[in-house]
């Protein structure tokens, strides 16, 4: 899980962004869930072929 805070430039407001991966038995990241402020902003899932490679993201 990674945490990142940051200031809006213009609004002077602080942003917490929490950004969590779910990774399968070899290692490869098979989900994503990115929170803005609390508040659940995307959500990414990935497969793979056989080889690794990159088949899908929704």
């Amino acid at each position: 899980m990674l945490h990142a805070k940051a200031t809006h430039p213009l609004l002077g407001e602080v942003q917490m962004v929490i950004v969590e991966n779910v990774y399968d038995e070899l290692g490869f990241v098979i989900s994503q869930k990115q929170t803005l402020n609390d508040k659940p902003k995307l959500a990414f899932e990935y497969t793979y072929d056989v080889y690794g490679r990159p088949r899908q993201t929704i």
